[in-house]
């Protein structure tokens, strides 16, 4: 599992993150990777993969749906997406402060690679929280 983030938000974390799940796809073979906008307050990946950002990160932690419901295929053979979702940010900072560390641990075991990307650390506390 590693998880990018930067400063601030133009410091192209989530490039970054994009391109290295995308990297690690094609490398896999026939291993899934899992790539995760933790960025609740200004989630980005969805829009590189043309996915809508409905039913995601947050949707899982505040159980709303569950993680198999979140995930989605992108075009690249082998990567998948967990979008950020549309549930308030505070929902991620209080639910991994809880312990939401597992749903994580699950990923790790499930997915060849895990790619976090997550927001500024400067500016948000959930970045210390992800790590």
């Amino acid at each position: 599992i590693i998880m990018f983030t930067g400063i601030s938000e133009d410091h192209g974390a989530v490039e970054v993150a994009s391109q290295v799940a995308h990297a690690m796809a094609l490398t896999q073979g026939s291993g899934k990777v899992l790539l995760i906008d933790a960025n609740c307050r200004n989630p980005q990946l969805h829009n590189n993969f043309a996915i809508k950002n409905k039913n995601g990160l947050s949707d899982v932690v505040a159980a709303k749906i569950t993680i198999d419901e979140a995930i989605r295929p992108t075009f690249v053979a082998g990567l998948f997406l967990l979008p950020a979702g549309e549930t308030d940010a505070h929902v991620i900072a209080q639910s991994f402060s809880r312990g939401g560390q597992k749903l994580f641990d699950e990923l790790g075991h499930q997915y060849e690679g895990v790619i976090i990307s997550a927001p500024e650390f400067l500016d948000y506390s959930e970045s210390s929280l992800l790590a």
